[in-house]
């Protein structure tokens, strides 16, 4: 279990170097709160690929560092160039911890990790998520439930 949470890492900081983007928000401090709408940032690193390479990707609340478990779809078809996206946090979705983190990706295997963070006021169980992703309207950089 180590070794895998030392190759996470590892992944993590070569996917942040040679990245076009780094996640500023949700940051290691942060705390999101369910039934809150709570903000995913971005900045552009200057490096490889260029944001205009990436295309558009699809941003993932997950936890749990050593099994990488997918808690929600926050949105898809989102446009690296935007820099932020505002997505409302179900009550439900799981059991608050310290341990959730952000995934956002697109179909090319680029991929970039946030830092975990905490999540409060939310109950449930975490399970695979097998429903559709939640709606998304780019033109306002929301999300909401379908």
């Amino acid at each position: 279990m180590k070794l895998f949470t030392v190759l996470l890492c590892i992944c993590f900081f070569i996917s942040t170097i040679y990245a076009g983007c780094v996640i500023q928000y949700p940051y290691a401090n942060t705390v999101w709160m369910g039934g809150n709408t709570e903000n995913v940032t971005w900045a552009d690193d200057n490096a490889s690929p260029s944001m205009l390479e990436i295309g558009d990707m699809q941003i993932d609340l997950m936890k749990d560092t050593n099994n990488q478990t997918k808690v929600i779809t926050l949105a898809t078809l989102v446009h690296p160039t935007d820099f932020f996206f505002a997505c409302l946090i179900p009550n439900n979705i799981g059991p608050e911890g310290d341990d959730y983190f952000v995934k956002m990706y697109n179909n090319n295997s680029y991929v970039v990790y946030s830092h975990t963070f905490t999540i409060k006021n939310i109950s449930g169980t975490v399970q695979p998520s097998t429903s559709q992703p939640a709606t998304t309207d780019n033109a306002n950089n929301t999300v909401g439930t379908q």
